[in-house]
């Protein structure tokens, strides 16, 4: 066979590999843009329905707080017996119903606006919602939350910049110097709460406001 025919199968051999390998190559390049594109567009649509979970998971605590919130305010029996000098509006936090509804009654009395709510998720809501609230009291332990009281308390200030007082309402007596001095609450209040240690508490919290006894 002569030089020329062989130097010619192997030119158009060497252009037959080069083709393949450019078009290797190319499918190669393909498949890895097809695959990119797609993790793209599933890592999308991971994070819209990560976004519609959270804002289904804040309405369903927006309306387990109205529901809990009007069914403590139903169960409230109060007579106003103080009046404040300034209007109040006062977050309750607390599980509890029996303890939720004493506080409730307390804080009626003294003629304070109340919201109250069974979750430290609850209450950080409604701090992110830009409410005007002029307290926060909240228990220290809430059932079936990875938050407790002073959990909350380093969440709101860290995290969330809220500048609202926040008063601890505990059972855990003798303990005031721990949640206000280690912690960073503004008041310290014990179960069952009281009107005259209420009083006490929020005046201290607030000088400007005094409660004045109704006749």
């Amino acid at each position: 066979m002569p030089i020329e025919l062989n130097n010619a199968y192997l030119i158009v051999g060497g252009v037959i590999l080069l083709i393949t390998i450019i078009g290797l190559v190319y499918f190669i390049l393909h498949l890895k843009e097809v695959i990119n594109t797609k993790e793209k567009i599933n890592e999308e649509y991971k994070k819209e329905i990560e976004k519609l979970q959270e804002k289904n998971d804040r309405l369903t605590r927006e309306l387990s707080r109205i529901v809990y919130d009007e069914y403590i305010q139903s169960q409230t029996k109060t007579r106003q017996k103080y009046k404040p000098s300034k209007k109040l509006k006062v977050v309750i936090g607390d599980y509890m119903l029996e303890s939720s509804i004493i506080t409730n009654t307390v804080l009626k009395n003294l003629g304070i606006e109340t919201i109250v709510v069974s979750s430290p998720e609850d209450i950080i809501d409604i701090v992110d919602s830009g409410m005007d609230i002029d307290l926060i009291i909240t228990n220290n332990i809430y059932k079936g939350s990875n938050l407790d009281g002073p959990k909350m308390l380093y969440e709101l200030r860290e995290e969330h910049n809220c500048k609202i007082p926040i008063v601890i309402l505990t059972v855990s007596g003798g303990r005031e110097h721990y949640f206000i001095n280690d912690c960073g609450f503004n008041g310290y209040l014990t179960k069952p709460l009281k009107i005259d240690n209420a009083i006490e508490c929020i005046e201290k919290i607030k000088p400007k406001i005094k409660f004045n006894k109704l006749p």
